[in-house]
């Protein structure tokens, strides 16, 4: 029921731009300048400290995780947070929104700093480095779930998936409206509440998930122009016509996307 009313809502939300674009399809075209590692002084490829954060806080949160007082921490927060009986499974499906809406955003006709085919490229960096730092350190940690099912609780692969895509969301959309990061980030903190919530993550591990889905996109933009100079060597600007669909079957679930460039 959650995938369907999920799904119902996307499809509600884009369907009256879809109509628009099929009555004018250049709605859906943008030219975007090329982008070269010979220009690392755009704002959204420079290295900066604040960006030292996210690791930082992922360190700090493996290093004390298994300390008694951290310990004692989790267990408080999870004892408060679980007096409240709100336990439902919107934390699996709310993890991919802000990546979701990200895409959408240039099918209906709201373009950010990169065309379709970029972000994907982006998102697709960024998702391979937060799978592989999650799982490298799940499996090598093995942190026991407040729930007891696994030792594979530290850190949380749905809270790292949530801050990843809400931290791309910012970089591609914060400068047009702040409301982008403020829905995006706020999708994430409500995800990362759930994951304690429905006693599958400890405080400490949505704590370092959110610092590795975040550390993961800095690194995708930082290595993204490299990126699209190697798949990319020749082309010097880029116009697409995409569409994205999501589609239910009452069994299965998706989206789809056609692109056309």
């Amino acid at each position: 029921m959650m995938k369907k009313i999920f799904f119902i809502i996307v499809a509600l939300v884009l369907m009256p731009r879809w109509g628009l674009a099929q009555e004018n399809e250049t709605a859906h075209k943008k030219t975007y300048p090329a982008l070269s590692y010979k220009q690392p002084n755009d704002s959204l490829y420079r290295f900066r400290w604040q960006q030292c954060i996210a690791p930082a806080v992922v360190v700090g949160m493996t290093a004390i995780q298994s300390t008694s007082w951290m310990r004692d921490i989790n267990k408080s927060v999870k004892n408060e947070v679980q007096s409240i009986n709100f336990k439902n499974p919107s934390d699996d499906y709310l993890q991919y929104a802000p990546m979701a809406v990200g895409l959408a955003l240039d099918a209906v006709g709201v373009y950010g700093h990169h065309h379709i085919l970029d972000k994907t490229i982006i998102l697709a960096t960024a998702a391979l480095l937060e799978v592989a730092i999650v799982n490298g350190m799940k499996y090598s940690i093995g942190t026991l779930r407040p729930d007891g099912s696994t030792h594979n609780s530290f850190p949380s692969g749905h809270t790292a998936t949530v801050f990843m895509g809400a931290e791309f969301l910012r970089k591609e959309y914060g400068d047009q409206s702040v409301w982008y990061t403020i829905g995006g980030y706020s999708v994430a903190t409500f995800t990362a509440y759930m994951r304690v919530q429905n006693n599958r993550h400890w405080l400490a591990d949505v704590v370092a998930g959110a610092g590795v889905g975040i550390f993961s996109t800095q690194v995708a933009y930082w290595v993204y122009p490299y990126l699209r100079k190697a798949i990319f060597p020749k082309q010097t600007s880029s116009a697409y016509a995409a569409t994205l669909m999501p589609y239910y079957t009452g069994q299965q679930s998706g989206v789809g996307l056609v692109i056309v460039f």
